[in-house]
Order: structure tokens, then sequence, then C-alpha cells
């Protein structure tokens, strides 16, 4: 199967948001391979006005209308970006609930109409359920039983196959994993996180999406989904979100499989072996930090980084390019152009992202076109890679703005690397980056940079292995991969029932 990687939760203008839907569908066409922008749609038991809540209500109640509006001529620039078997569009929108906790549809279906009488996740799906090529996802689940979080007690596996479980808002793993909630909605509730509902004997794959609101779908470090998929179309893609092949990322497209007793993420087992066969593999795109594999919450196998120490003198490699930093408040270009003496570019990796925005913040404007941006690499022969990028500053010392590309390389450690950034020309051999990054900087100081980093051999990026378990009683097993820079992989069960 094809290896797909998306976004199916975002937003921009169409309702609350920022962008137009077509800049939001140039932009996820530049790195993804599906995408679906969703609008907000309805709000069944949203708060009375106060004062307190007056601008939330306002803006929410201005956004699901703006969203009947143009839903219907929404599908058709949705079926002008659509190209099957290259580049897949879904159409969604987003019920919001204090109870049940929020939830999106997501639907290949164009002739499906805005529903927005349901008051509960159960008359969603129902009053959806006979459009073909749909699915309902429940997102950022980890906030406070009864503020937006999930009920566990009510949510119902047989309807919702999938659930977010990192985004924007952070990571709903556990309230242990990295990635709190920091959003003015709350921090994460253990009673409501990924682990409490598989304790609780639910069957669920892991997706992650941006949950961004400007038009900048799979904008890196906030989330994003891959998925085992027949093809690249509505019905494949649909298909195996249903079945659960999917697994979650925040950053890099780390390239995972996961399987127990030849059974692949997502499957349901019957109960009944007594020793089971775990296999996994993972193409990383940076150093590894651990991989741990769980039986129902115990860590039966990890992998930490640390023993990855082997480089090859000859084979692949894996170059990184950042570019960014800065005092610039405006969007900085960087046109770039590398080169290989010695060897040649395999693949190439997009870390692309827009200007980071959440939900509308009273007092804060934010322009309609802030993510018009425009960011572009190719492989344009085996020895040159060319590209665009736009960079703001980042926001803080924290919050990251950079964009890079990953380009994976054949070759040996003579193997020379020519880099062009904006006319300065920087030449080095591959073995120069072995213990080595270089940063730099275009100005005297206070300056935007920009950075080749530390060479990552396939030694160090390419994981595989098995391992037997003996347990007649495992309800489930999953993997976790947490990369040195803050990438992470949650890749979906294999259940035992």
């Amino acid at each position: 199967m094809k290896l797909l990687f998306g976004d199916i939760h975002d937003h921009c203008g169409i309702s609350y948001g920022y962008g137009s839907l077509e800049n939001a569908l140039k932009n996820a066409l530049s790195h993804l391979d599906f995408v679906a922008v969703t609008g907000h749609a309805f709000w069944p038991d949203i708060p009375p006005v106060t004062p307190d809540t007056e601008f939330l209500v306002s803006f929410h109640k201005k956004g699901f209308e703006k969203l009947k509006g143009n839903y219907e001529g929404n599908k058709e620039i949705f079926e002008k970006y659509n190209k099957e078997g290259s580049f897949t569009t879904f159409i969604g929108y987003e019920m919001h609930s204090h109870h049940y906790g929020d939830h999106h549809i997501v639907s290949g279906d164009m002739s499906i109409p805005l529903l927005t009488d349901a008051t509960s996740p159960r008359e969603f799906y129902e009053e959806t359920k006979s459009y073909k090529d749909t699915v309902i996802i429940p997102h950022h689940i980890a906030y406070a039983p009864e503020y937006r979080g999930i009920d566990w007690d009510e949510y119902d596996d047989s309807l919702f196959p999938v659930v977010e479980v990192i985004s924007k808002h952070g990571c709903s793993m556990s309230d242990t994993h990295p990635f709190p909630y920091y959003h003015n909605m709350g921090g994460r509730d253990s009673r409501n996180t990924v682990y409490r509902g598989l304790e609780k004997g639910k069957v669920f794959g892991f997706v992650g999406s941006t949950d961004h609101h400007a038009g900048y779908p799979g904008s890196y470090g906030d989330g994003a989904l891959a998925v085992y998929s027949e093809e690249n179309d509505r019905k494949s893609i649909i298909d195996a979100i249903k079945k659960r092949r999917t697994y979650a990322i925040n950053g890099d497209k780390i390239k995972a499989s996961f399987s127990v007793d030849s059974n692949i993420m997502g499957s349901v087992v019957k109960k009944g072996a007594k020793k089971h066969l775990v296999e996994y593999s993972a193409e990383l795109s940076y150093f590894l930090d651990k991989i741990v594999i769980y039986r129902d919450k115990i860590p039966l196998h990890i992998i930490n980084g640390e023993t990855l120490r082997n480089v090859d003198k000859e084979g692949r490699y894996k170059i990184r390019l950042e570019f960014g930093w800065g005092g610039k408040k405006d969007l900085l270009d960087w046109n770039f152009k590398a080169e290989l003496e010695g060897g040649r570019f395999v693949t190439i990796e997009k870390c692309f992202r827009g200007r980071s925005v959440l939900a509308p913040q009273e007092g804060v404007e934010v322009p309609g076109d802030c993510n018009v941006i425009e960011n572009r690499a190719e492989i344009v022969s085996e020895t040159v890679v060319e590209g665009k990028v736009q960079t703001a500053k980042n926001a803080n010392p924290t919050t990251p703005a950079t964009s890079m590309v990953v380009l994976e390389v054949e070759g040996n450690l003579d193997t020379l690397l020519k880099v062009n950034v904006n006319g300065r020309e920087v030449e080095l051999k591959l073995r120069d980056c072995i213990e080595n990054s270089r940063n730099y900087p275009v100005g005297i100081t206070n300056s935007p940079a920009f950075k080749i980093h530390q060479l990552l051999p396939s030694s160090q990026y390419m994981v595989k292995g098995s391992f037997e378990d003996e347990c007649e009683e495992a309800s489930s097993y999953w993997m976790e991969i947490f990369q040195k820079n803050g990438s992470v992989a949650f890749i979906s069960p294999v259940f035992f029932r």
C-alpha cells in the first residue's frame, strides 16, 4: 500500500479563521498528499452570553453563519484542486460540545449537505452515515470532562474509528507525554487521555492534524497523519482511516510500519495465541531519542538513540537545511540550490511551516493574507535540488517559524555538497558534517540565518526489529517514536478481543 501524509482538521476564512480556501489548498498541495479544510459549523450547548463569554460566542456564531453562506460554493473549489492519484481533497466541518467534546466530519462525498441539527456525536453520525466516504473524528480530547474533553463512557468505537491525538492544542496520549495543553481552554486531564480510553477497552486508531486556523494545512510542528492506503483517492483514504491503518505525527514525516503476528496497525484480532511476534520498522528524519513498544501501557521493548552510533563510509545519508530566525517582521525570501559531486539525491522531505495561528483572540488582529507564502522544493536532477521558502521571524525563543528541507543522498563521506542560499555559496564534504552542524547568519547581528544540520547516516535513521512476547491476555500493542528534535509518531495499536 501507499504511505500518504495529510491534514484533515484545519481551518481558514471559510468560517472563523483567516485566509482563503484557495490559498489553503495551494499551501497543502506544496507538501501534502491529501487535505480536508474544515469549517466551524455548530455548537448545540454553546454558553449563554455574559460579559466573559460575549466575544467567544459572537465570533463562533458569525463563523457558523459565514460557513453556511459559502458552503455550497466551497465544494467547487475542493473539486478544482482534487487530482485523483496525486492530491486528494475532502470537505469537512466541525461540531463543538461541552459535554461530548469536539468532533469534525471528513467526507469525500461532495453531495453531503451542511447538517447542523445534531445535539450529540451519535446524532451527528446518524445524520451523515448515508453519505459515502465519510468519517467523524473526535479531537483535542484531553480537556476536562464537561469542558470540551471527550466522554469515554459515551464514545462508541463502532461509529468513530480514530481519534486525533496531537495537534496545535498539544498531545493527548497521556498527561506526562511531551507537548502539554496551553490553550486558554485549560490543561490536560488524565481522565480524558488516549491511555485512559485504551484502559477502558475502546478500539480506535491514532491520527494527528494541525487545527491550524490561518490556512496552512500541515504546518510543520503542529500535527498531521499518515495512512496506508490502496490509492491516493477519496474512497481509499477514508477506507484506510476506517480500518485504522493510520498513525499520528507532529513534524517530520517519519515512515513507520508495525504488526503483531502479521496483523498490521489498526487490526482487531481474536484472542487465544499464547505467544505474539511483534515486528516494526522506522525510517527517521532526525536523530532518534527512543522507540517504545507497549503492551497495554507496559513498555516491552525500547530502542535508545544513543545505541545507534555507526557511520557508514558509503551508502545513504540525510542532510537537513533550515531557514529562518532573525528580526524581520515581514516574510524573508530564501532561494536555494543544492548540488552534489560524487553522489545523487534520492528523496526530498518538505518541512514547511506557516504563521502560527489558532483561534481568534480579543484585541488581536490577524491579516487575512498572513499565510500567502511561497514554499516549494524539488529534485530537478540526480545531482541538483532547487527551491524557495519564505519565513517570518520566530514569535519568541521557544516558538519556531523556520522551514526546512531534508535531502536524502546516496554517496560516500567524500561526496561534495555545494549549497547556494541567496547567492552565498558553501562547500562541504559529507565527512565534514558527521559531528558538526553549521549556522550561517546573513547579517551583522540579530539577523536571519540558514543552517546545515549534522549528517544523519542511514545506520542511524533506519531502524528495524522484531521480538516475541508471551502473553495470552494482551489487549493491545502499539509503538511510539520520539526524535531528538521533538518530532514524534504514535502508531495505531493492534487490538486483541
